[in-house]
């Protein structure tokens, strides 16, 4: 007999972690980071509560935090068993990945030198760049809609999930006590139908015995709208005052959706492409990824023939003084910065540089948030 155990995302949004029980054998379905509050956060430190090395696999639903960000700490636990992902997103759990225990490494550095911590006499980072190295050379791609035995007598496959680039939804399919064969379906995080670059969600080939479905969204419709007539409205706006476009986005999945808009508007001749810069690292290298990976690539994306994500004519900026260098330009500009919450990361201090300077000065500059139909203004 099979039991699923639910161990992160309940009742919260981020944290995303299931384990799968067969008698002895326990398949774990993502393990993912608590973020948002400190309260949260502190999760992160609490013991797993299954021994880490007696665990038969890992899968992976997609590469974001939430669903990936504590693999290293379950390496470092003594977890040494395959780790399954899909082949587009090995390369973006590479990135987030390594990009994550360098956060940590530095956040505990601070910390000693600093001379606080919240939770230990001596600082120390939650798993090491080692750590995360480790992991890396655990992981085994698997084709979607190719079955393969997690041990014997249980076998899964991966389902595209749209959302974001290798995104799956996963099948695991075992014999319960009475014989007979059942299938659990693990959606991952399911995107949404008919939104460009990637190709649409496809649901389970035949009905599972138990499907656990993600809910971030399940209690509102999106909006249907045309999101690049959305964009050039705003930038249009904001450039005839002589503004700057300041984008807070994601690095993964939400940046190159925008870049895609931008792009289209550019071919419209409605932007000048050398008006517009990518402010962030890692999200240029995910751009790059997603530019590579042709077979997830839909019609609507393969339709825009010229440069889809702006790869070869929007501006790179990968340093931090080529970052700081955008708020003394003096012209209107698009700049997409992380973190998409504008929270943190580079997007802070762009938009505290075009804030209104004046007491009853009226705001030129515009930052959209979270889709191109949202905007707010600076101030």
């Amino acid at each position: 007999m099979a039991t699923v155990t639910f161990h992160g995302a309940c009742g919260v949004v981020t944290g995303s972690s299931t384990r799968l029980d067969w008698g002895e054998r326990s398949v774990l379905v993502d393990c993912g980071m608590y973020q948002g509050s400190d309260e949260l956060e502190q999760r992160n430190w609490a013991p797993f509560p299954y021994t880490a090395a007696k665990l038969a696999a890992v899968v992976v639903t997609h590469a974001h935090l939430d669903h990936t960000g504590l693999l290293p700490r379950l390496v470092a636990e003594g977890y040494s068993g395959p780790i399954y992902c899909t082949g587009p997103s090995r390369g973006l759990i590479s990135l987030v990945l390594q990009d994550a225990a360098q956060l940590q490494e530095e956040g505990a550095r601070y910390a000693r030198e600093k001379g606080y911590s919240r939770r230990h006499a001596e600082p120390k980072p939650l798993y090491t760049e080692e750590d995360a190295r480790r992991t890396l050379k655990l992981l085994r791609t698997v084709p979607f809609e190719e079955e393969r035995e997690l041990f014997p007598g249980v076998r899964f496959r991966f389902t595209r999930a749209g959302h974001l680039l290798g995104a799956a939804s996963v099948e695991v399919t075992g014999k319960g006590s009475d014989g007979e064969a059942r299938t659990w379906c693990f959606s991952g995080d399911v995107g949404r139908y008919g939104v460009p670059i990637l190709k649409d969600p496809e649901p389970p080939p035949l009905p599972p015995a138990a499907l656990l479905l993600e809910s971030t969204y399940g209690d509102r419709r999106h909006p249907q709208e045309d999101a690049t007539e959305a964009l050039g409205k705003i930038i249009g706006e904001t450039y005839a005052r002589g503004g700057m476009v300041i984008i807070p986005a994601f690095a993964l999945g939400r940046t190159q959706e925008i870049l895609y808009h931008l792009s289209r508007l550019v071919e419209a001749g409605r932007l000048a492409p050398e008006t517009v810069f990518l402010d962030s690292p890692m999200a240029i290298n995910a751009t790059q990824l997603y530019d590579q990976a042709e077979s997830e690539h839909d019609e609507e994306f393969d339709a825009l023939a010229v440069d889809p994500l702006g790869n070869g004519r929007f501006q790179r900026c990968r340093t931090v003084d080529q970052s700081k260098a955008l708020n003394t330009r003096g012209e209107p500009a698009v700049i997409v910065a992380s973190s998409g919450m504008a929270n943190g990361g580079r997007v802070v201090h762009h938009l505290l540089a075009t804030r209104p300077r004046a007491p009853a000065g009226a705001p030129s500059s515009t930052a959209p948030r979270r889709s191109p139909s949202r905007a707010r203004r600076c101030g």
